[in-house]
């Protein structure tokens, strides 16, 4: 399903590609994570584009959701955004939470900066 932005037509794959390199380049986070049902192969008509965000900051949760928020700017489709730091994602990861590993294991990598790898959405 696409939507109208800027008065041209835009599809999720090219939404996700314009919100990853507006992430990439306002926040610098270490990861962009599509998990759900975009990174599954199946989404639907009202389905959310999900990413996890890895990005070490200090600052609190909302703040960073806020930031996040505030990179992308409006939203022509349904979100949910999830942001970890390294260290939470690592505390995590040793609670054998189910959630996390999911996103680790299934997840799309669309940036990684440790990489050096461009925003990019395939």
């Amino acid at each position: 399903m696409a939507r109208i932005f800027s008065g041209r037509t835009l599809s999720a794959r090219d939404w996700l590609r314009l919100i990853v390199n507006r992430i990439s380049r306002k926040i610098q986070p270490e990861k962009i994570i599509l998990f759900g049902s975009y990174a599954y192969g199946r989404p639907r008509k009202h389905s959310d584009i999900d990413l996890f965000i890895v990005w070490n900051t200090r600052e609190t949760r909302p703040l960073r959701h806020l930031a996040v928020s505030k990179a992308i700017g409006p939203r022509f489709y349904p979100m949910d955004i999830v942001v970890r730091t390294p260290l939470e994602l690592a505390e995590r990861k040793d609670w054998l939470d189910p959630f996390t590993h999911e996103i680790m294991t299934r997840g799309i990598v669309l940036y990684d900066r440790a990489q050096g790898r461009s925003p990019r959405v395939d």
